[in-house]
């Protein structure tokens, strides 16, 4: 049976082996992407140790606009509230950042318990690499992983796992991930020395309780996914995608305003950078 014919029959469910077949199609789809839009809604619930009693739960909705290679912009508003102890704190975010090919500019707004502050940030990006464009300021916070668009958080996300499907719902297919510490060695090799990437993926298969991805089987495309993991549950769903609709560069222009003054923070993720490439840099 051909992954095609699974699709089309909405009562047989897609084996571990016909997911092998399905994912090298979605990297296809991501490889063949010149440009998007899409909506994307995320959510986190944490609870850290017990004896801090630590809650926080985060939403927050975005819009993110891409175009290959290197274009990037988000405008997103969430809230976040934090409990320590008895004391609850309540924050409302916004934020709008975007990749020009030679910097990020980033303006965050933030509103905790009436108190509102805003910093305006930015960096070269001019020295990231192909693989890493989006390298910069913290992008974790809508849903993607850090340095990464939608189309790399993508591709972080499937390799370390062995997915079964376990529903179905019009064109969309739920598939339920079992974390393969092997396959996480072989991926973290890549960046890390041998005995870093098996002690990290030892570490992090003992913290990953479940990964389910949510595939629209026509498009070839996963619209969302949820996580769960000793300290917090994520869920994010990419919604309203629009792919290759032709985007015009200046999107991608900052948009200041008026007597804006930018804190410039390259030297210091450069540095930061550097030290992590350091401890993490394979055996030579």
């Amino acid at each position: 049976m051909t992954v095609v014919m699974v699709i089309l029959c909405g009562s047989c469910p897609l084996s571990a082996e016909d997911f092998a077949e399905l994912s090298p199609k979605i990297m296809e789809t991501l490889d063949s992407i010149k440009s998007y839009e899409m909506t994307v809604s995320y959510s986190e619930r944490i609870r850290g140790a017990k004896a801090l009693i630590v809650r926080m739960e985060s939403i927050c909705s975005s819009s993110i606009i891409f175009k290959s290679p290197n274009l990037l912009y988000i405008k997103a508003a969430g809230k976040t509230t934090q409990g320590i102890g008895g004391k609850k704190t309540v924050q409302d975010l916004s934020i709008y950042t975007t990749f020009d090919g030679k910097h990020q500019n980033v303006r965050l707004s933030m509103v905790t318990d009436g108190r509102s502050v805003t910093n305006s940030i930015v960096l070269d990006t001019a020295t990231n690499t192909p693989e890493h464009p989006f390298d910069g300021w913290n992008l974790k916070g809508f849903g993607l992983t850090q340095g990464r668009d939608y189309i790399g958080t993508v591709r972080d996300l499937l390799p370390p796992y062995d997915f079964v499907s376990v529903g179905q719902k019009e064109d969309v297919i739920e598939f339920k991930g079992t974390f393969n510490i092997d396959k996480c060695t072989a991926m973290l090799r890549k960046t890390m020395a041998p005995e870093q990437a098996k002690s990290f993926a030892q570490i992090s298969g003992s913290m990953v309780k479940e990964l389910r991805i949510r595939v629209d089987a026509k498009r070839l495309l996963v619209v969302g996914y949820t996580k769960i993991d000793t300290l917090a549950k994520r869920t994010c769903d990419f919604e309203n995608i629009k792919i290759d609709k032709g985007i015009h560069d200046k999107v991608f222009a900052f948009q200041s305003v008026p007597g804006e003054q930018f804190r410039d923070i390259t030297d210091f993720v450069r540095k930061s950078r550097e030290r992590s490439e350091q401890v993490l840099a394979p055996n030579r």
